[in-house]
């Protein structure tokens, strides 16, 4: 790997850091004060899953910041280009928050080593 290509992976994984912790403290609070609140277990935020992931997953639990953000988080992502190997029954994925759900299951986050 060349200067220019690791500077890119460096910030690619600094920004992937903030957004999982975002999502582990951000959302580990909230479901924390909806339990303490409505008496509930709550569903948890996963310190390893980004908030692309956990709002695809929020939403197809009904939840409303899923239903609210998923769209708002694949807004921002337009500007992506779908990646043609993660499909689903052949077609692919081009949802940005679907398309991090589905990485996530795949462990793509993981280092090939732990992949296997």
């Amino acid at each position: 790997m060349n200067a220019r290509e690791l500077l890119i992976s460096l910030g690619r994984e600094t920004f992937l850091v903030i957004d999982q912790l975002l999502n582990a403290v951000l959302l580990g609070l909230a479901a924390l004060v909806m339990a303490v609140v409505t008496g509930n277990p709550q569903n948890p935020a996963y310190s390893d899953e980004t908030l692309s992931a956990h709002a695809w997953r929020a939403e197809k639990r009904d939840k409303p910041w899923g239903k609210f953000f998923r769209p708002v988080i694949d807004w921002m992502f337009l500007w992506q280009k779908p990646d043609p190997t993660i499909a689903v029954n052949g077609v692919v994925v081009t949802g940005h928050c679907q398309r991090a759900y589905l990485k996530e299951k795949l462990k793509r986050g993981l280092p090939p080593e732990y992949r296997e």
